[in-house]
């Protein structure tokens, strides 16, 4: 017998590793297109930056094995996938803001997140500085090449995992 409460709850999504990736485009893509917006006079950059962080929550919530309507299926997720990416990705926790216990998994995963999101805007500067010479087709290509990167970050970045 289903009660109210469980006909109302939504239903799951389970991101495989290829649909992880595709989360992660996602995620570049709807920052890509909410800077051209506030750009265009269609979005405050107050909107745009609440947005960027509802992205970092959710991916870390992901992440961590936590989202209500989101479960990775990915080869390392919560603390295990932290720990093994403090290992193997030292060089993105160094700049963890003071006060920050490193060795907490959900910090760490918010914290990669964040960086995630900050690489993004890194590689929108380098689409302005190439200007008219970008095609939408490596635009595209760029983000899903970055996209592939970060999914192996976030899956672990066991080395020759993938070999």
């Amino acid at each position: 017998m289903t009660t109210n409460n469980e006909a109302a709850k939504p239903e799951c999504v389970v991101l495989d590793e290829p649909a992880f990736e595709a989360f992660l485009c996602g995620i570049a893509n709807e920052v890509f297109a909410n800077v051209l917006a506030v750009r265009a006079g269609k979005m405050k950059p107050a909107e745009a930056a609440e947005r960027d962080d509802a992205n970092v929550r959710n991916l870390a919530r992901v992440l961590m094995n936590e989202h209500d309507r989101i479960k990775p299926d990915l080869p390392l997720v919560g603390p295990k996938l932290a720990e093994e990416m403090r290992k193997n990705i030292p060089a993105l926790f160094r700049s963890m803001p003071e006060g920050v216990d490193p060795e907490n998994p959900r910090a760490a995963l918010v914290h990669a997140s964040r960086m995630f999101l900050s690489e993004i805007y890194t590689m929108m500067r380098a689409f302005v500085a190439e200007g008219d010479k970008l095609s939408p087709e490596t635009v595209r290509e760029r983000i899903e090449g970055f996209a592939a990167l970060w999914a192996v970050r976030f899956m672990g970045d066991t080395p020759g995992r993938f070999n």
